[in-house]
């Protein structure tokens, strides 16, 4: 069994990748791929794959302009980055992201 969900993770992590660049980050089967690939993550205590679907659902439903949904998920990657040691601020990018989609939230509030 659980060489089964290790070899669907793989698939599910090369697929939404390929979906993202042919289809969009919206499409509902990139949002169903990374989802599948989280649930499996956390089923098989793989932490540092859970990050990528972590990271792909909060631009899944950042393009979707879901942005309570998205900063729950750039909260979840976060604690996943800190449990696995990664050297805290990330990679500009990934903290310029995180926090421009906090504003974001903050200015929809105002």
């Amino acid at each position: 069994m659980r060489e089964r969900a290790e070899r669907e993770l793989d698939l599910q992590m090369a697929l939404g990748p390929a979906l993202f660049a042919t289809k969009s980050w919206s499409h509902p089967d990139t949002g169903r791929t990374y989802a599948r690939a989280w649930e499996l993550c956390r089923q098989l205590g793989d932490h540092s794959r859970e990050f990528t679907a972590l990271r792909g659902l909060y631009l899944h439903h950042q393009n979707l302009l879901e942005m309570e949904k998205s900063q729950h998920f750039a909260e979840e990657a976060l604690r996943v980055a800190e449990r696995l040691g990664f050297n805290l601020p990330l990679p500009p990018e990934t903290e310029q992201a995180f926090s421009a989609d906090r504003q974001s939230q903050l200015d929809l509030q105002l």
